[in-house]
């Protein structure tokens, strides 16, 4: 089945959360079949089998084989009908037909208790509606299953019957389970490189809308069940009753887990009132489905012009938080405070994109701790900038450990305030790192749309479309130092391990994941030294210290590496 454009179809409306919530996936168990076969000696079993075959001559009706089809009888004759509208012969001339046996007697017609069919004489005591035929002289009707499998079979009798989950559809004879089934997909917009190696948003890619939470209602605004949209697009709902026009799907992106709120996409109100309106799509039945099979949607399409932004950011944010566990930052997710993601198309914000860290928002009735607002310029790269979020989302994780930035005007070809360089750089660095966990190969390139323009850098040899500035070797470890570079530098210290190092030659120094977050955590991280070696507050110089602290036997292969790149390190960490 063809996508369907739900520019048409679907009916985009956002709403304020309040009486709905979502207590997690039901399994979708398909019950298993037993065959129905009790006193029926043929039709359907209910499971798609059969309970038996009629002989020749007679038809299924309620299960059992009967007699509805004319058997033809010329037992004894040699001329006149055979009781089914055929004939048992000819007689020749001068002579006639009666009773079965040619005579040269003149023939009388007999038509006693019969209402159709041959009078005897060659005549006609009268003939059927249509849908019935002329048996031994009265008319009968004409029974047909020919592809039914359920419902009448016209003559007052049935085709066969469906299993308890299912009813039948008389007008095509077929079987409709209690369900609601389908697949839901979203247009996204992808990015490619142009002749002169910029990054453009002009490529759009349908994808599954999967891991999203759906919910079913019937008209009156009831609740018959929710579950979460497959891997594939799929989703499937059992119903104790045969699907209606009038029910309709929800979508919600809220994220919870075990029961606790953890992530909300709220439209965003440049009116900055408050509470902000979450995000939901509905999707009613009576625009999809037929009335031949009023449970199944078939493929439906949310595009960009129906805000799929949204349902993109709520699948990269779902995995960004899973990320934690899954790479070995957190051993659970529930101690992390959750987060709303503030976005709409159209709406921008003085930050451009921006998270922070402390920013309560009400949703329904629960509040998240954190907010991650978006751009959504059209002429940017709004939800669909992958990277950027994932560098937003940096900074939600450095913040878990320890992070002395307040943020500000920062740009990655200028030098800023080392507590915001070490900031800005290690969220770029967590969005190149988990992008290369993920896909298991280098994704060192970091690109960004923007109005003005767009760009890239390669972090891997600190090259890209635009000018990227270095330390200068002269000065102190206090000096302020561009966000790229740094960024730069713990590429340098993380590849070569789980993630392979794309330069030839690579370098000496390989820390792997599991290094980056054990120097987060280590007490020379999360307490600073004010000794007058670098500025009061986590930066660059507390982390160098750090993984040394942690791996000295890598000491010199950092200090060569760092030396290598006009960075004046003392080697003399501070270790506890």
């Amino acid at each position: 089945m063809p996508l369907l454009l739900l520019t048409r179809t679907l009916i985009l409306c956002c709403c304020l959360l309040f009486a709905v919530t979502w207590a997690g996936c039901q399994d979708n168990e398909k019950h298993t079949c037993l065959p129905q076969c009790d006193s029926l000696s043929c039709g359907p079993d209910g499971c798609g089998g059969s309970c038996g075959q009629c002989a020749i001559g007679t038809i299924c009706t309620n299960g059992q084989c009967l007699a509805t089809q004319c058997r033809p009888d010329c037992a004894g004759k040699t001329c006149g009908d055979d009781g089914c509208g055929g004939s048992c012969g000819k007689c020749g001339p001068d002579t006639y037909c009666q009773n079965g046996q040619c005579t040269q007697d003149k023939c009388v017609p007999d038509c006693k208790d019969r209402l159709c069919g041959d009078d005897g004489c060659g005549g006609s005591c009268g003939t059927c509606a249509p849908g019935s035929a002329c048996q031994h002289g009265q008319c009968a009707c004409l029974s047909d299953c020919d592809g039914r499998i359920c419902g009448d079979n016209g003559c007052g009798g049935s085709c066969g019957t469906c299993p308890s989950d299912a009813a039948c559809n008389d007008s095509t004879g077929q079987c409709m389970p209690f369900r609601v089934t389908g697949k839901i997909f979203i247009e996204t917009r992808t990015v490619y490189f142009d002749d002169y190696q910029l990054p453009r948003l002009d490529k759009y890619l349908d994808i599954p809308a999967a891991r999203i939470p759906l919910a079913l209602y019937d008209g009156s605004g009831r609740m018959l069940g929710e579950t979460h949209i497959e891997d594939d697009g799929s989703f499937y709902f059992e119903l104790n009753r045969l699907p209606v026009m009038t029910d309709w799907l929800s979508i919600t992106p809220l994220w919870y887990h075990q029961d606790k709120l953890k992530l909300a996409i709220l439209m965003a109100d440049i009116n900055n009132k408050r509470p902000l309106d979450i995000w939901s799509w509905t999707i009613r039945l009576s625009n999809f489905v037929t009335t031949a099979d009023p449970g199944h949607l078939g493929d439906v399409r949310i595009a960009i012009s129906d805000a799929s932004g949204g349902l993109f950011l709520y699948q990269q944010l779902v995995t960004a938080f899973e990320d934690l566990v899954n790479y070995g930052f957190v051993n659970s997710l529930n101690s992390l405070p959750s987060m709303s993601v503030v976005w709409k198309p159209g709406i921008t914000w003085s930050c451009g994109t921006c998270y922070i860290d402390a920013s309560p928002l009400e949703v329904g009735k629960s509040t998240t701790a954190t907010a991650m607002y978006i751009g959504g310029h059209s002429a940017e790269e709004s939800a669909w900038g992958t990277p950027t979020v994932l560098h937003e989302f940096g900074h939600y994780v450095a913040k878990r450990t320890r992070d002395d930035s307040s943020g500000g005007s920062h740009a990655m070809n200028t030098k800023c305030h080392p507590t915001l360089a070490w900031s800005e750089g290690f969220a770029t660095f967590y969005a190149l790192m988990i992008q290369s966990l993920r896909k298991g190969e280098p994704v060192h390139h970091y690109w960004r749309v923007v109005q003005n323009g767009s760009f890239w850098i390669d972090y891997s040899r600190l090259a890209g479309s635009v000018t990227l500035p270095h330390p200068d070797p002269g000065q102190n470890m206090r000096q302020n130092l561009g966000e790229a570079w740094v960024t730069y530098m713990l590429w340098d210290f993380l590849d070569g391990l789980d993630i392979a190092d794309p330069t030839t030659p690579p370098d000496d120094v390989r820390l792997g994941t599991a290094e980056v977050w054990r120097a987060l955590y280590s007490p020379r991280y999360l307490s600073p030294i004010n000794d007058g070696r670098s500025v009061w507050g986590v930066d660059f110089v507390d982390f160098v210290d750090a993984i040394i602290c942690n791996n000295p036997d890598a000491a010199d292969d950092i200090m060569a590496l760092l030396h290598d790149r006009n960075f004046p390190y003392d080697n003399q960490p501070a270790c506890k």
